[in-house]
């Protein structure tokens, strides 16, 4: 009986002894795959180790990886909940930004370089998106739940903005003033955002538009955006500068200026269609909420 508890002594023993570098190799093996940071790195290691303690982190980033792979792919649509506005995928990439032939205020030309991915309102926020986080329609409010919303102030903006991120868990803001021309433009180089025939991309003041319209009537860009020229101004992020000296190489929003004062872009229903060029500037005080002013919402990616 003691040769048996001695022999069963060892093998505790040697199982102890043997735990350490076995522990040893999963963490190794775990740092490696989050250096990789890529699905078969992960995936080979949960193979390897299914039972792991890093099984549970490993397993969401790869989900993470996913997701950021399928919507990447430039003019992917998601939303992330039932009255979530639905967002397209945009993809990284460079575009000269500005014009140097109509106002001061659309240059210098200068290069932006965006380097992450983002996502961006498919359309402009409606109506009905409006109600279901604010729980009333703006003052501004037509019967039209499809319509793009409208008599909303920069600071209104920020306020459904933090509903939204709040409902979701998921990073919301206005887009830079770079991030939405990068994305009008599409990688092309049009007159408007997706083309230069402005009485198919944009309602507008020649084109019979009365007041907002219910948003994706009018034809997409590229990367399969609705309205960004048109319909409404949509409210961006950066603080107001006369023109683009000192601007922000890497898209970001400017935040230094006279930041009492917000930038706006696209044009209106109640504009002419000059108004609704890529590079057209404009500029209200953060608390005006002028019949004509929306918004759409950017959503960072993983």
């Amino acid at each position: 009986a003691a040769r048996i508890k001695l022999a069963a002594l060892q093998r505790q023993g040697a199982s102890t002894a043997s735990s350490p570098p076995q522990a040893k190799d999963e963490s190794a093996a775990w740092a490696a795959a989050r250096q990789a940071d890529d699905r078969e790195a992960l995936a080979n290691f949960l193979a390897r180790y299914p039972n792991s303690r890093f099984a549970e982190a490993a397993g969401q980033r790869m989900a993470q990886l996913r997701e950021t792979a399928a919507r990447v792919t430039p003019g992917a649509v998601f939303r992330d909940c039932d009255e979530c506005p639905e967002l397209v995928a945009i993809p990284a990439g460079s575009f000269a930004m500005g014009s140097a032939e109509h106002t001061r205020e659309e240059g210098p030309v200068h290069t932006v370089h965006l380097a992450r991915p983002f996502a961006l309102g498919r359309t402009e926020v409606t109506q009905a998106q409006w109600q279901a986080l604010m729980g009333e329609f703006p003052k501004q409010a037509k019967n039209c739940a499809d319509c793009a919303v409208e008599g909303v102030s920069w600071q209104d903006a920020q306020t459904y903005l933090a509903r939204l991120a709040a409902r979701t868990g998921k990073t919301y803001r206005l887009p830079s003033e770079a991030e939405w021309e990068y994305a009008c433009r599409a990688a092309g180089d049009h007159r408007y955002c997706g083309g230069d025939d402005a009485h198919a991309l944009a309602w507008h003041a020649e084109n019979g538009a009365q007041g907002p319209q219910a948003v994706a009537q009018r034809r997409p860009n590229a990367w399969g955006l609705y309205d960004m020229s048109g319909n409404v101004w949509e409210w961006v992020g950066d603080c107001w500068n006369q023109d683009y000296e000192g601007a922000p190489a890497d898209g970001s929003t400017w935040h230094s200026g006279q930041c009492a004062t917000r930038v706006l872009r696209g044009g209106s229903w109640s504009n002419a269609s000059a108004y609704a060029r890529a590079t057209v500037r404009e500029h209200d005080e953060a608390a005006s909420a002028k019949r004509g002013y929306g918004f759409r919402v950017w959503r960072g990616l993983p």
